[in-house]
């Protein structure tokens, strides 16, 4: 524990670049911290400035870090060397418009998912940050929290007040449910 490089105050998520790198979202220190595949502290993205509260952390094949800033109520995209690149997102119910998002993914076409927690619904973007479409809403979820999307465009969310894991096929959305049927 600790605020210096390679240390975390309340680490949150993780991702992998393409070379293998591992992303660490260090909520508490308000950063990512990137390292090697063997540990070695390479960089520090992102600071008390940029980020209020980072939830969430992706990677794309280009090595574009992509952020969950949930308190802040909005997506970040770093390129590899820090600089941001784009910002989305501000407080809102509305398409777009995001109440404490926890986690983004990207898909293998680069579209952004984002699990906007508190709206109770995953909300698609294009690269550009264009809203696209949104799934879920109270029924379908009460806190999606962790989004990952596969290789065959399958979205895989973590829901945990309903103690399950919904997939989606994201070309159909057709839903399969893993869930413990009664889980008191």
């Amino acid at each position: 524990q600790g605020v210096n490089k390679g240390e975390f105050y309340l680490p949150r998520d993780i991702a992998l670049d393409q070379a293998g790198n591992v992303y660490v979202v260090d909520t508490g220190n308000r950063r990512i911290e990137k390292f090697t595949s063997t540990g070695t502290w390479l960089q520090t993205i992102g600071s008390s400035a940029s980020l209020v509260i980072p939830y969430g952390v992706d990677v794309d094949t280009s090595g574009n870090i992509y952020v969950a800033d949930t308190y802040n109520n909005r997506v970040i995209k770093f390129d590899h060397s820090g600089t941001i690149l784009l910002e989305f997102g501000s407080k809102g119910t509305g398409a777009g418009e995001f109440y404490f998002p926890r986690d983004v993914g990207i898909g293998p076409d680069g579209n952004i998912y984002v699990a906007d927690t508190d709206n109770y619904r995953v909300q698609k973007f294009d690269s550009s940050g264009t809203y696209l479409n949104s799934i879920g809403g109270f029924i379908e979820f009460l806190t999606p929290q962790k989004l990952v999307i596969d290789d065959n465009y399958r979205l895989y969310v973590i829901d945990s007040n309903t103690n399950r894991l919904q997939v989606y096929d994201i070309t159909s959305y057709i839903t399969d449910v893993y869930a413990d049927p009664d889980p008191f």
